[in-house]
């Protein structure tokens, strides 16, 4: 569950910026196509923004799977050399 922390507050933050923005154009004093042209650029400039972020979190997140699988290798090597050293050690002993 803790993988998913985050992700509404990200989405509801995303959905009162872009409710905001609406209401700030609907309620600003403009003609009607003026406005319609303000919301069109606004959520094309927020979606863009969006997608930004996005593929800026899927790489950030690539790049820390990479590091995981990396340390998690290191780790197996450390454990495979542990018990080989124990193995060893027992064998030692029992000689």
């Amino acid at each position: 569950m803790s993988e998913h922390r985050g992700k509404g507050e990200f989405w509801a933050f995303f959905a009162g910026v872009i409710a905001g923005g609406v209401a700030a154009l609907l309620l600003a004093p403009a003609k009607g196509e003026e406005t319609r042209r303000k919301i069109a650029s606004t959520a094309g400039e927020l979606c863009d923004k969006g997608g930004q972020i996005y593929h800026q979190g899927v790489e950030k997140a690539g790049d820390l799977i990479e590091a995981g699988k990396g340390k998690a290798g290191e780790l197996k090597n450390r454990v495979e050399d542990a018990v080989e050293t124990l193995k060893k050690k027992k064998s030692e002993s029992q000689a």
